[in-house]
């Protein structure tokens, strides 16, 4: 804790036991600090595991849209004109810019 703000906390203090006062401050703040690295390591495991978790799903759809025999194809075209319209198999949502491979 900074000098100036536990100078601060010292004087407002009305009470006849500074030292506890003081010591409760002290114990306050080295739990709260815990608290908050404790909580932030959580937060950061967390974020991990869901990623492995989202990428193994990744590659298990990737898995599934390989063994897909991509029967049936819808058509998006270009919204502005262009050359950027694209097919989507209906049964696993693979895309492909061309339908020249049966397979995606």
């Amino acid at each position: 804790m900074k000098k100036e703000i536990l100078e601060l906390l010292i004087k407002q203090y009305q009470g006849d036991d500074l030292a506890g006062y003081v010591s409760d401050i002290i114990k306050t703040e080295k739990v709260i600090k815990r608290k908050v690295i404790v909580n932030t390591q959580s937060i950061s495991d967390e974020q991990m595991r869901h990623t492995c978790i989202v990428d193994n799903l990744r590659i298990e759809l990737r898995k599934i849209q390989q063994d897909c025999p991509h029967y049936e194809y819808v058509y998006y075209p270009d919204a502005a004109g262009g050359n950027d319209s694209w097919y989507m198999c209906e049964l696993c949502g693979k895309e492909t810019k061309t339908m020249t491979d049966t397979r995606c």
